[in-house]
């Protein structure tokens, strides 16, 4: 981006064309300035303009396809996991959950990591835009926890079937068993 902002959570797509980020709000520690049009946006890798996907929402990142854009959103207390297209329309609900604070889809895009209570969970990541209440004792699909006590940074390696999160200075994996 060419402008002063708050910029955040920069993704690649699988095919490292498109970047798709997050511009934020300033508050807090950081400077009011630079604060306008928050929101997801997406960029060639090559540069250009930045396009805006989406006006609220977080984290975005992409599954196994180029054509999608997963994000966090909220909707009636509940975090929900939802896609757009490239320009922000067919939204589509895949998860949500009350206690679920973090989303994080694996790079082969059958398998989704969340975090609730503090620690990270695993389950499938069902295809389409089916929307799954996700928790502990959801009972609509299996859950794995992942974490002993605790789960900060959770991201995915080894094409989706390796797990990694840190609590305090300590990083820690998990390798997921593939059917």
């Amino acid at each position: 981006p060419a402008s002063p902002g708050h910029y955040a959570d920069p993704r690649f797509s699988p095919d490292a064309k498109t970047i798709a980020f997050e511009r934020r709000k300033g508050g807090g520690l950081r400077s009011e300035r630079w604060s306008e049009n928050p929101g997801i946006y997406r960029i060639a890798a090559t540069g250009g303009t930045a396009e805006r996907v989406s006006d609220d929402g977080a984290k975005p990142q992409f599954a196994a396809s180029n054509d999608r854009i997963f994000m966090v959103a909220s909707s009636d207390g509940k975090s929900q996991l939802v896609s757009t297209d490239l320009n922000g329309q067919d939204k589509r609900v895949h998860a949500n959950g009350e206690l679920v604070s973090d989303y994080e889809i694996s790079p082969d895009g059958r398998t989704l990591a969340f975090r609730q209570n503090y620690d990270a969970y695993v389950t499938p990541l069902m295809p389409g835009g089916q929307d799954v209440a996700l928790g502990i004792k959801s009972g609509a699909l299996p859950v794995t926890r992942v974490s002993g006590s605790g789960a900060d940074y959770i991201h995915w390696s080894n094409g989706g079937s390796r797990l990694h999160w840190s609590r305090g200075p300590t990083l820690f994996r998990g390798d997921l068993a593939c059917p």
